[in-house]
């Protein structure tokens, strides 16, 4: 059987492996130690669906002669998928606007696809109500699977015009998130500064969360916590592409700690907030945000900002 990746063969010696998915995960382990990502899978001229693995994983390898592999960097592959997604976002608003519902059972067959790669990618989506004070739970992708469902469309066709509406405005929302993911990927460098002169703008309100939790304003401390939780989610999503960039911005130092020093540490305090959060103690809560966590932030901050120490190389 010939292997190939990216259209270079490669020697790959087989250790008892009976069926495809057992090959693929051979193969994606080779790729892992390269830094690389399956993106692609072609079996004898064949083009297989990576979304959906139970359609080809049992399949023998007695009789199959060639294997092709494309194989892309985390960006490269993160940047394919959410493109896939955006397209396939943008149809399902078009055919929900135009009421194509043949076009739309045709989409909506793929959706359970596509729903676990959304859940993957952006984790918990905007909510369908602008209103709703109440934050989502991560993983919720989806409203969206609500909406399809009281609606009617996952059976077929919209029974209920109410939804019509909400629908729409759902999609258009995630079609927002996933451009700004996007730009995440492709303009790190101004994206991870943006993000970071949020959180500077965050440190004074996480601060306050003790006091806030001590004066009965519950409501305003959850939502400052959320809210500052979000933007440092974003930058460490970002962090990544920056490495593949190989961007400047790495390898600078703020009293003599990096980046990796810093986020150390700032990980274990924010392991000991959610406890604390989980516990109920106002007091820990206060005291790790003010004292520990907040200082640290500002020194995250202050490495990606423009008058930073030039990176050491």
């Amino acid at each position: 059987m010939e292997i190939l990746v990216n259209d270079e063969p490669i020697t790959f010696t087989l250790e008892g492996e009976k069926n495809l998915g057992e090959v693929v995960s051979q193969l994606e382990s080779w790729l892992t130690e390269s830094r690389l990502t399956l993106s692609g899978l072609r079996v004898d001229g064949n083009d297989l669906p990576l979304y959906a693995p139970e359609r080809w994983k049992s399949h023998p390898i007695d009789g199959v002669s060639k294997v092709q592999v494309t194989a892309s960097t985390y960006r490269e592959m993160k940047l394919s998928t959410m493109q896939t997604l955006l397209q396939y976002i943008m149809l399902l608003h078009s055919g929900v606007e135009a009421h194509r519902d043949a076009e739309l059972k045709e989409l909506l067959a793929e959706y359970p696809y596509i729903r676990t790669s959304l859940a993957n990618l952006i984790g918990r989506a905007p909510s369908s109500d602008e209103r709703s004070a109440e934050p989502e739970e991560p993983g919720s992708a989806l409203v969206l699977d609500e909406l399809l469902q009281t609606s009617g469309l996952l059976e077929g066709s919209i029974t209920d015009e109410s939804q019509r509406e909400p629908i729409l405005t759902h999609l258009k929302k995630l079609q927002l998130l996933l451009i700004d993911r996007m730009k995440e990927i492709t303009q790190p460098d101004q994206e991870v500064r943006t993000t970071a002169e949020l959180l500077r703008s965050s440190i004074p309100e996480i601060s306050d969360v003790s006091v806030m939790l001590q004066t009965g304003k519950d409501r305003e401390a959850m939502a400052a916590v959320i809210t500052f939780t979000e933007i440092l989610g974003k930058l460490i999503r970002i962090v990544p592409y920056l490495k593949e960039a190989d961007s400047p911005l790495l390898g600078r130092s703020v009293e003599g700690r990096s980046l990796g020093d810093v986020a150390g540490e700032l990980n274990g305090f924010l392991n000991e907030l959610v406890e604390a959060f989980a516990a109920q103690d106002s007091v820990l809560i206060g005291d790790l945000l003010e004292y520990e966590i907040a200082p640290r932030v500002q020194q995250v901050v202050t490495l990606f900002s423009e008058d930073a120490p030039p990176a050491e190389r």
